[in-house]
């Protein structure tokens, strides 16, 4: 009898918890984007996927609960690359290791250009990339993307007319004007192993648009 309860539940966490594929490229250069799709896609929902990245050589462009993702590199060394899906059986989880050739800085059609400092690839600094979040009429916030708690956070904003704001909080706060925007926002995240530096650079009428 204990046999087959054993037999059963076993059964059971194979269901609720299997394995998916990611089909991909395993290694792209830093200046490639890259799709990346489950094989085999028995999800519940279309928004039933999660993609995440681990390491900061690369970064999650568009949606990241469909199906596909897009991977545009930072920077030379390895990502893994994460996709857990909920299905009617349960979640399937699975890694694809990517090794990006070359190093560099990333562009853009929205108005501002992202910069990346050359980070070691044993670095444990997470965060790949920070997003724009109005949080009032004239007053921009900055998030980490993904937000790791024991970094430590040096912003700073440089005006369009050349004033200069810093900030040390995880997610700082910055008023701007459509006359007069940041041009550049900078980022320095630390960890007890090492520094990671972004930036980015604006346009005028990105903050005329905001």
């Amino acid at each position: 009898m204990k046999k087959i309860i054993l037999s059963v539940t076993l059964l059971v966490a194979t269901q609720m918890y299997s394995q998916c594929n990611i089909v991909g490229k395993n290694a792209i250069s830093v200046s490639d984007t890259e799709t990346y799709t489950i094989e085999s896609d028995n999800a519940q929902c279309p928004d039933c996927h999660l993609w995440t990245m681990i390491g900061g050589n690369a970064r999650i462009d568009g949606e990241f609960r469909k199906n596909s993702v897009k991977i545009t590199p930072t920077g030379g060394g390895r990502v893994v690359l994460s996709l857990s899906v909920l299905s009617s059986q349960g979640f399937s989880q699975c890694n694809k290791n990517i090794d990006i050739i070359g190093g560099g800085n990333v562009a853009n059609n929205s108005g501002y250009s992202t910069n990346y400092g050359n980070t070691s690839v044993d670095c444990d600094v997470s965060v790949t990339d920070f997003k724009e979040v109005k949080y009032s009429d004239g007053i921009i916030s900055y998030f980490p993307v993904p937000a790791g708690n024991d970094f430590k956070y040096n912003w700073t904003a440089i005006y369009f007319n050349g004033e200069q704001r810093e900030s040390s909080e995880k997610i700082p706060q910055f008023p701007y004007t459509k006359e007069n925007g940041i041009r550049i926002l900078k980022v320095k995240i630390t960890s007890s192993k090492c520094m990671k530096s972004m930036s980015k650079n604006y346009e005028p009428m990105f903050w005329v648009n905001f």
